[in-house]
């Protein structure tokens, strides 16, 4: 239920909008700082029963801890709770999420909006992931939050965008993260190619924070460059771990055989929509397919979702090198073995990625240039025989030919 606030300092009087959502918070006045007359209880076992959750797991005015009470989340299906609704169009510059006060809308997406709120208490912005309400997909939209709040709530890395605060306001389930001063790599992308150098330092922290994830039981699922977050000193971030699969979690039959990504950049094993566990190199192919688009200015496939699906599956992508004639042949290895079809024919893990992209910026042969050469190594004597082969037939045939010819003359 949405209450309308005054603010008791005569001086000020600016009007606040508060939820009551039965945790008795105290508000203040975002303009003075004036302690808001506290408002009544309504109770809601439905939403006190997941807020009671949320808060066991959360600090006051930090980040996430013991990311065991996160797991116990309970799931929301068909709410249709009555309390007081969350803008959807245009942003009431005096709506907060109880301390958390907008500043503007960063972006939207199918499941979520995201604003940039600032915290007063603390002085710093966050960035605010609000979930859409839809009264006919609510346990969806759940789901995705609950499986976000649970990935975030363990992973902690310099190149992972952390969590400060999950929970419920209203009928809208939100997550505060890190606010990043930046822009998203999609963003990036659409002013122009990024220089090969910057590419391979922005891929190789990328891997290293899904290396970091895999090794903590989380597969990303949707690597892309609009979940990639640039910051002003040219670093990379990973974001949005909506559909992020751990290794404890059953998969809902319902989602059983369902493509979870975009098209584009969906692994061939991916692209199938087979019933297997997601794998870290489901990851490593989203990534590669990331990194050619940096280089080459394009995705490998691109046109409708069924049209760049089938080309996944079937077709060899354009040769980097084809597309950029000025691309490093060590880079060009590289890319072009993350993109492997099989899987085993990747690099073992991110963390490999990472390191083979570093030994390129050292100057260093890389393992995907070694392999490329051991490869010509076992085709070269085969090609040398089939030349030989060949020479050796026509040199026969000419001869056959001059003793079988009669001679020319008068």
């Amino acid at each position: 239920m949405m209450i309308k606030v005054r603010c008791p300092n005569q001086a000020c009087g600016q009007t606040s909008h508060l939820c009551d959502d039965g945790l008795r918070r105290v508000f203040r006045c975002p303009g003075c700082r004036t302690k808001l007359p506290s408002t009544p209880s309504v109770p809601s076992a439905r939403v006190g029963a997941l807020l009671d959750d949320v808060a066991a797991a959360v600090k006051p005015d930090g980040p996430l801890h013991g990311s065991s009470r996160i797991s116990e989340l309970p799931a929301i299906v068909g709410d249709d709770d009555k309390h007081g609704g969350w803008p959807t169009s245009e942003l009431d510059p005096e709506f907060q999420v109880g301390r958390l006060q907008f500043r503007n809308k960063l972006g939207s997406g199918s499941f979520a909006t995201i604003y940039q709120a600032f915290d007063p208490l603390l002085e710093r912005d966050v960035t605010l992931k609000v979930f859409h309400k839809d009264a006919g997909e609510s346990s969806r939209d759940f789901a995705h939050f609950s499986s976000e709040v649970k990935a975030l709530a363990r992973l902690r890395h310099p190149q992972i965008v952390p969590i400060y605060d999950a929970g419920r306001e209203g009928a809208y389930h939100y997550i505060a993260m890190e606010f990043i001063e930046g822009r998203t790599l999609a963003e990036v992308l659409a002013e122009g190619q990024v220089d090969v150098r910057q590419t391979a330092g922005m891929i190789a922290e990328v891997a290293e924070a899904l290396a970091y994830a895999h090794a903590s039981g989380i597969v990303h699922r949707d690597i892309k460059p609009s979940n990639i977050v640039i910051d002003a000193h040219g670093a990379a971030h990973l974001i949005d771990f909506g559909l992020a699969h751990r290794r404890e979690m059953v998969e809902d039959q319902a989602r059983a055989g369902a493509i979870q990504g975009t098209p584009a950049y969906l692994a061939p094993e991916q692209a199938r929509g087979n019933d297997a566990v997601p794998h870290p190199n489901n990851d490593q192919y989203s990534l590669g397919v990331v990194l050619y688009e940096m280089l080459c200015g394009r995705p490998p496939f691109s046109g409708k979702p069924l049209h760049v699906l089938v080309s996944v599956l079937q077709k060899e992508p354009p040769r980097p090198g084809a597309l950029n004639p000025d691309l490093p042949a060590g880079m060009e290895a590289i890319c072009l073995k993350t993109l492997s079809k099989r899987p085993e024919d990747r690099y073992p893990s991110c963390q490999s990625l990472a390191e083979d992209l570093q030994r390129w910026l050292r100057g260093e042969p890389t393992s995907a240039q070694q392999a490329v050469s051991r490869g010509w190594r076992v085709l070269w004597p085969r090609q040398m025989r089939r030349l030989a082969a060949s020479i050796l037939t026509m040199l026969v045939e000419i001869l056959l030919t001059l003793i079988v010819s009669p001679p020319v003359g008068p």
